[in-house]
């Protein structure tokens, strides 16, 4: 049986799902804002058996073509975010996630699926 700090699961076999202890806010690029560009970037990452994204396993899924300022804002929230880690039978466990980042007029914000 492989080590569960080696093996990566997808969210739908895990018995308890990671949950989002602390992330920073999403700045919304001036230039967008200005333009009213608004946009999702889904950032796909792994989260280590501490809640911690994996940086060499985190990558922009996809982007708003109009807004690329916004793929590297969202790629470092998501790295600076951290999260209850995974579960599978009761230990903790790395997972694959996407993250959506989204900006509107009104605001950004982070959220999991």
């Amino acid at each position: 049986m492989a080590d569960s700090t080696d093996s990566i699961y997808s969210s739908d076999a895990l018995t308890v799902m990671p949950a989002r202890v602390s992330s920073p806010r999403a700045s919304y690029p001036e230039e967008l804002r200005a333009k009213g560009i608004q946009g999702v970037v889904i950032v796909e990452t792994v989260l280590d058996v501490h809640g911690v994204p994996e940086p060499a396993l985190t990558h922009i899924l996809s982007a708003p073509t109009n807004g690329a300022q916004f793929r590297d804002e969202a790629l470092k929230v998501v790295l600076r975010s951290r999260f209850e880690p995974g579960q599978l039978d009761g230990r903790p466990v790395r997972v694959r996630l996407q993250i959506p980042v989204a900006w509107q007029i009104g605001g950004a914000s982070l959220e999991q699926v």
